[in-house]
């Protein structure tokens, strides 16, 4: 049997980010080629994604992805064919959104939502300001807020740990995620100039990649 995972996506700029993966096999069968491929596509292969092949065949690498563009959602799997003419993948897909040349992650490439995962924690964030699951406008903003702030324990809550600060820019909702920020949950509101609040956005910061955890329903929807 081959055994093929994808374990990480790390240090992602705008044009490249780094892979990490592994591939095993046992009895009869042996690896021939190990890799991994990407593309922007949900079900990337060997047929339609950028291929990268490991100078191993059997344990850890790491491969750095190169050629992104700014502001894509990308899809990464690892692959390996082996011996007995069967091509294996690993049975997880990552994916991850290449921030903007000035460093700035737009959530909403990925398609909107009222609630955001921000996984690797530091840095800074735009989305759309439209409501949720949707391309429809929340109203005329004039500011966005951090309403409030919670980790997931029972320790009272440091104001800025979890979303330093929100703000509007270019039309977006825009906020930054500390140095060292804990992990927990945030609610941003977006108000008018009377200081109404037009829409509402959780959003889970959170200290390890969901993506590795996450389970596939028959019905395709992801959890």
């Amino acid at each position: 049997s081959v055994t093929v995972r994808i374990q990480s996506v790390t240090d992602v700029t705008a044009t490249t980010a780094s892979a990490s993966a592994s591939v095993a096999s046992q009895g009869d069968i042996a690896v021939e080629r190990a890799g991994v491929v990407y593309g922007t596509s949900s079900s990337v292969s060997l047929e339609n994604g950028t291929v990268m092949d490991a100078e191993v065949t059997s344990g850890k690498f790491t491969l750095t992805l190169e050629k992104l563009e700014s502001l894509k959602k990308y899809y990464v799997k690892a692959f390996a064919v082996a011996t007995d003419g069967n091509t294996y993948y690993s049975d997880k897909t990552l994916s991850f959104i290449t921030p903007g040349e000035d460093g700035i992650s737009d959530l909403s490439v990925g398609g909107t939502a009222n609630s955001y995962i921000v996984y690797p924690v530091k840095g800074t964030y735009v989305f759309d300001l439209v409501k949720g699951n949707s391309n429809e406008s929340v109203g005329e903003v004039s500011s966005v807020e951090v309403l409030w702030e919670t980790y997931n324990n029972l320790t009272d809550v440091v104001q800025g740990t979890i979303v330093e600060s929100a703000s509007v820019e270019n039309g977006k909702a825009k906020f930054e995620i500390p140095e060292g920020a804990v992990s927990g949950n945030a609610l941003l509101a977006a108000k008018d100039a009377d200081g109404n609040v037009l829409w509402s956005w959780h959003i889970w910061v959170a200290d390890y990649d969901p993506e590795m955890t996450q389970q596939t329903y028959a019905s395709g929807a992801i959890m």
